[in-house]
């Protein structure tokens, strides 16, 4: 994932030319002084897709980048461990919290991309 910044605001999706594709989110407008002079400017996630660009291309584009491949497995380890019992106490609390709060992250981006696709026409 690349952070960047646009002088003008970017598109959710961009064509690239060459078969790829910009997907971005989290488009903010952000003003900076320098030297007296207030600039506008849009700061933004992206990540690069190639076609065909699907729903479940960009979220698990999205997703990967954010979280990494082994990032859910470990996290899935470490609740199966509290499951089990292998782990006790306040670190089972820890970790429960832990999980939710990525699932709960996870179903917000997912939610996020299907707004997108519902208005780029994306299936």
């Amino acid at each position: 994932m690349n952070k960047s910044n646009y002088d003008k605001k970017p598109l959710v999706l961009e064509a690239k030319g060459n078969g790829s594709y910009f997907y971005r989110w989290g488009i903010e407008e952000v003003e900076k002084e320098n030297e007296g002079e207030v600039r506008t400017s849009y700061d933004c996630n992206e990540v690069t897709l190639w076609e065909p660009i699907t729903r479940d291309s960009i979220k698990k584009k999205v997703i990967e980048t954010l979280w990494g491949g082994d990032h859910e497995k470990k996290m899935i380890n470490e609740y199966n461990s509290v499951q089990l019992g292998v782990i006790e106490g306040d670190d089972a609390t820890n970790v429960i919290e832990r999980y939710k709060d990525f699932l709960n992250k996870r179903i917000a981006i997912k939610a996020m991309i299907d707004n997108d696709c519902d208005e780029l026409n994306i299936n």
